[in-house]
């Protein structure tokens, strides 16, 4: 397979990794609603629900979310910040990475911005960070999605 055609291969793959924060998120918006202290503003809420979205969803990491792709970690880095941590297993020598990373953070904006489920990210500010490492734990790629970059 050509170097292209890998590159193509591996962004669809990876790509698999946005459906899975959007579950964490989802389960974080369903979460924070139930947090119901009085004194406590929605922002509270909302972050306390995130956080225990991210841990119920990192329980059982690592974990493979398609052939090549692990999700190793998950954990709320900041106020809205969630940072995602990806192994991409036998990933290839030959991958131009400027292809690579243009079309990755291209497309993951792009998911952003077009689905319904993500709508979650735009209405709390949420700055998504992925980073991809390879089998050996060299980082191959941080994407961060600010809300700058996805807002419509």
């Amino acid at each position: 397979m050509g170097g292209s055609k890998k590159t193509a291969k591996i962004i669809i793959i990876v790509l698999a990794g946005l459906m899975v924060l959007a579950g964490i998120f989802m389960v974080g918006r369903l979460v924070g609603s139930g947090v119901r202290n009085r004194g406590v503003s929605e922002e509270e809420r909302f972050h306390e629900g995130l956080k225990m979205g991210v841990e119920s969803s990192a329980a059982d990491l690592p974990r493979m979310v398609d052939e090549i792709t692990r999700m190793d970690s998950a954990e709320v880095t900041g106020k809205n910040e969630v940072t995602v941590m990806f192994t991409i297993i036998d990933f290839p020598d030959n991958v131009d990475m400027d292809i690579f990373a243009r079309t990755m953070e291209t497309q993951l904006v792009e998911n952003m911005r077009s689905h319904p489920q993500y709508e979650i990210y735009k209405d709390t500010g949420v700055t998504a960070k992925y980073i991809y490492r390879d089998s050996d734990g060299k980082v191959l790629l941080t994407i961060e999605l600010t809300p700058e970059k996805y807002a419509n």
